[in-house]
């Protein structure tokens, strides 16, 4: 089972993504040539957001991804060229 919830509080956006699934070491995540965790994590840092991974073997896995409402805004704003 999966529960995804999106959250806008005043400041910022909140993703968060929950399984009740087999769970991973979050250190091993690299090591057969996966980038997924890493790929997010550098996006997420562009933006200026936290991520937070809560993950263990043979548990679920707990994903929270936090935006500053006002990079979310600035980075959704088509570009105009001069």
């Amino acid at each position: 089972h999966v529960r995804v919830s999106l959250m806008q509080r005043p400041r910022e956006l909140s993703l968060e993504i929950i399984d009740d699934g087999v769970g991973f070491r979050a250190e091993d995540s690299t090591k057969n040539g996966g980038t997924g965790l890493l790929g997010m994590r550098e996006r997420v840092a562009r933006l200026n957001g936290r991520v937070h991974l809560d993950t263990q073997p043979k548990q679920g896995t707990k994903f929270l991804v936090t935006l500053p409402l006002d990079t979310v805004e600035r980075n959704s704003k088509p570009e105009v060229a001069a």
